[in-house]
């Protein structure tokens, strides 16, 4: 279960920048809630300039009881020879000026805070030295559904905010057995869901099948527990013995026929890519009637999900980096159909290298062209995280070279990269330090003690508490509520 990618390095931010436009997203989430000053709709626009003479900007807003959520956006770029992503800093104030929340890093950069009845002050400041440079800023508001509300158009974000507990399983009777494990852990303040990772070949749908035994019973216990559940197939080595025998190109791992992202003697990849449309489709619709709100997509994969570049499938007849890379285009075109307001998509890319010398990035790129002005529906993930990295990679070189893709205008979470006890607080600063909308921790970091392995014993029940303690916190200070889904 683990996953290879970048280390967080901090850089001089002492670099040149094009105009960069800072766009702020406010919505107040119960309804009758005015925000800003009163408008004849309920969308208000604002617009300023950020300098290095008047490097804030501040906005009085008055609002009812409610739950005020605030999202800063850069549009611009940096310039070719700098990678250090620009920062920024929003504080929300009531009237007696203390801080009510605050939201800090790279783009986009958020806040979700409970609020009564008041005037509030929302500051909007550059982190980075603007120099001879300026900031344009946007300062959007509308109103939307109480958070009570199950999530409406545009409001994805918010039913996938927080820690999910993740667990890998190839069948219904897998959930089953660790089943009062599950149920304790999602019981847990802040814990947003079940985030169920399983094979291709165990949960296959086909023909007219629209559901299995393992989905069926992942949804009774998220259900049951009233929480969210996300779900991620994994292809590679667990792809179909069908899609193979239908022709789909491929090359031999351990004896498991791997899939190809582009044509040669073995098949043809457009088989496989059929087969996997056809597979992302079933699960797309089934999680739109399972209340699903984010779907995990695999990449082509070889043991995992995550991307594989790594010297097996660049061995095989046709390789070049561009027939890689057009090949995993394919699988985002793919994606792209079924992200929108209601189902967040996500790929990951770490994994398998190697993929920082411009590999992932270029895919990031892909992503963002596609989204457009808004991101928040295909999302991006780092499987390598823990108390110093998020990418999972062998050098702080190839972490740092990784890192320069948190620049990007993705919304993105991250996965604890081994089953295992950690200091949590360090492990949770990571999740500040990238922004990342929610985090993945593997179930035995929950309760088993010491471990799952003997590679992974380093768990206590002190450094469960703590878990748990950073968990309820995360979700205070990023997630709507104040104290995420519960």
């Amino acid at each position: 279960m683990t996953s290879r990618s970048t280390r967080r390095h901090a850089r001089s931010v002492h670099r040149r920048l094009k105009p960069a436009i800072l766009t702020v997203l406010v919505l107040a989430l119960t309804g009758g809630t005015t925000l800003l000053p009163a408008s004849p709709s309920s969308a208000t626009e604002l617009r300023g300039t950020l300098t290095r003479e008047s490097p804030t900007a501040t906005r009085a807003i008055t609002t009812g009881n409610g739950i005020l959520t605030a999202k800063l956006r850069f549009h611009g770029s940096p310039s070719p020879r700098h990678s250090t992503p620009l920062t920024a800093r929003v504080t929300l104030r009531d009237d007696s000026g203390v801080v009510v929340a605050r939201g800090h890093g790279p783009s986009p950069v958020r806040f979700t805070s409970p609020v009564a009845a008041g005037h509030y002050t929302l500051k909007v400041r550059s982190t980075s030295p603007l120099r001879k440079r300026e900031l344009t800023y946007t300062l959007r508001t509308k109103a939307a559904p109480s958070a009570t509300t199950p999530p409406a158009a545009g409001d994805v974000e918010q039913a996938i905010c927080g820690t999910w507990v993740l667990y890998q399983v190839s069948s219904a009777t897998d959930l089953q057995r660790l089943r009062t494990h599950i149920d304790a852990a999602l019981a847990l303040p802040g814990v947003v869901g079940l985030s169920v990772r399983f094979p291709w070949d165990a949960a296959d749908l086909t023909g007219n099948q629209t559901t299995n035994a393992l989905l069926d019973e992942a949804a009774d216990i998220a259900h049951t527990a009233g929480k969210a559940l996300s779900i991620r197939f994994m292809a590679g080595a667990h792809t179909p013995q069908r899609v193979f025998d239908a022709g789909a190109s491929s090359y031999l791992r351990n004896g498991h026929q791997v899939p190809l992202p582009w044509d040669n003697a073995t098949g043809s990849h457009q088989v496989f890519l059929n087969a996997y449309a056809d597979y992302v489709t079933k699960l797309a619709t089934w999680s739109t009637s399972h209340d699903v709100h984010l779907l995990h997509l695999s990449w082509y994969g070889q043991d995992w999900a995550e991307l594989n570049h790594g010297a097996e499938v660049r061995a095989a007849p046709g390789y070049t980096e561009k027939a890689w890379l057009d090949g995993h285009r394919d699988l985002i075109d793919v994606g792209a159909r079924f992200a929108g307001p209601t189902l967040a998509v996500e790929l990951p890319l770490s994994g398998y290298g190697p993929l920082s010398g411009g590999q992932s990035a270029a895919l990031a790129d892909y992503i963002t062209t596609l989204a457009g002005t808004d991101q928040d529906h295909f999302l991006i993930q780092a499987n390598g995280w823990d108390e110093t990295q998020e990418w999972g990679s062998p050098s702080t070189s190839v972490e740092t070279d990784f890192d320069k893709i948190w620049a990007k205008p993705l919304t993105r979470g991250l996965q604890m990269i081994q089953p295992d006890g950690y200091d949590w607080s360090k492990v949770f600063d990571r999740l500040d330090a990238t922004n990342a909308l929610y985090g993945e921790i593997y179930l035995p970091s929950f309760w088993q003690v010491p471990g799952p392995t003997p590679a992974y014993s380093h768990n206590t029940t002190t450094r469960i508490t703590q878990l748990q303690n950073e968990i309820k916190a995360f979700s205070q200070s990023r997630c709507q509520n104040g104290t995420g889904p519960m």
